[in-house]
């Protein structure tokens, strides 16, 4: 199965999320979903500033989300917040995984959708 799949069939499918991206550690984007603007410049620096972000807001895909919840509170998810959209991020093994959110979906479904995946990817090894 290609990251792709894991894109599109695992996240955006499901009709909890909007847009999606599987994101190296490195700040390589290895799958999106089509339309989404993430850029290499914005995962490397929310990798950079994974634990800062509380001061800096995130930004996505050139929107900037106020923080919501994080580092140190939540070690391995960054949740974000724009007006009825959201962005939740959330950090395995080996890679980042980025979810945004649109109305009428919100944090509560987008969430769990995420976090299944990463749980998965972190039980085979990524």
């Amino acid at each position: 199965m290609s990251w792709q799949s894991y894109v599109d069939d695992h996240l955006v499918a499901t009709g909890t999320v909007s847009k999606a991206a599987l994101v190296g550690l490195d700040g390589s984007i290895w799958a999106a979903s089509a339309g989404f603007g993430l850029t290499p410049a914005e995962t490397k620096k929310f990798i950079a500033n994974w634990a800062g972000m509380q001061a800096t807001g995130i930004t996505v895909a050139g929107v900037k989300y106020m923080f919501l919840r994080g580092p140190p509170m939540e070690e391995k998810k960054v949740l974000g917040k724009k007006g009825d959209t959201g962005v939740i991020i959330v950090k395995t093994t080996q890679a980042f995984i980025v979810s945004l959110y649109e109305a009428p979906i919100i944090s509560e479904q987008c969430g769990p959708t995420t976090e299944k995946l990463a749980d998965y990817l972190v039980s085979v090894g990524y």
